[in-house]
């Protein structure tokens, strides 16, 4: 709706950024999501403390997926060239992505989070958050695309602007209902060195990595 407005160009290399975005995304949220059935295991086992250090080793996963993930989209650009596509759209594309980067973490922390409220049946918070992501994306790509409320014009670069920024609406407006709602009640323990336990890490990355 927005990007199609700005030109061809700009679409199409929308269309192989995208292409390469969720493709990557797709695999690292795989990994992230091996901690569902340790989630759902212990909430139907009664065990809070079990299911609070799930989502603690599902995070710390995250962190770990969001550092090979970042490092393999700031090679968007190379690696379309090399898959065929014309440089200058590749180098578009790279740009397009480039700007979310810094915020690819939020979008796996944010899985880790849903994924601890559903394995619990708790599905309000993360539906509300996505819907106001989704919004926020529409109103920040009609400023940062165009260049409205004072901001500059930036055509492509500013859809995946808008796209990094949502993805902070989306973990900040999620973990603020948890907060708000007292979520974590029940299901939670104290941050410890089990978080990092070297095996727990590898059973998750176990699950997800099919």
């Amino acid at each position: 709706l927005f990007v199609g407005r700005v030109g061809v160009d700009a679409m199409a290399a929308a269309s192989l950024g995208n292409a390469f975005l969720y493709g990557t995304l797709l695999v690292g949220q795989g990994l992230v999501l091996g901690m569902d059935p340790l989630v759902t295991q212990a909430h139907g086992a009664g065990d809070g403390h079990a299911v609070g250090l799930a989502l603690q080793r599902g995070l710390v996963v995250s962190v770990f997926v969001t550092l090979a993930v970042s490092a393999v989209l700031l090679l968007t650009a190379p690696v379309l060239v090399l898959l065929g596509q014309e440089p200058a759209l590749a180098q578009e594309a790279g740009r397009y992505i480039g700007v979310q980067v810094p915020t690819i973490g939020a979008f796996f922390g944010y899985l880790a989070l849903r994924s601890y409220l559903q394995g619990r049946a708790i599905v309000r918070p993360a539906l509300i958050a996505m819907i106001a992501a989704n919004v926020a994306n529409v109103l920040f790509n009609w400023i940062f695309v165009f260049g409205h409320l004072g901001a500059p014009a930036l055509g492509l670069v500013g859809s995946g602007l808008a796209t990094a920024l949502s993805r902070l609406v989306l973990i900040s407006g999620l973990v603020g209902l948890v907060w708000k709602a007292d979520l974590l009640r029940g299901a939670w323990t104290p941050w410890s060195r089990a978080a990092f336990d070297g095996p727990a890490l590898r059973h998750i990355i176990g699950l997800g990595l099919p």
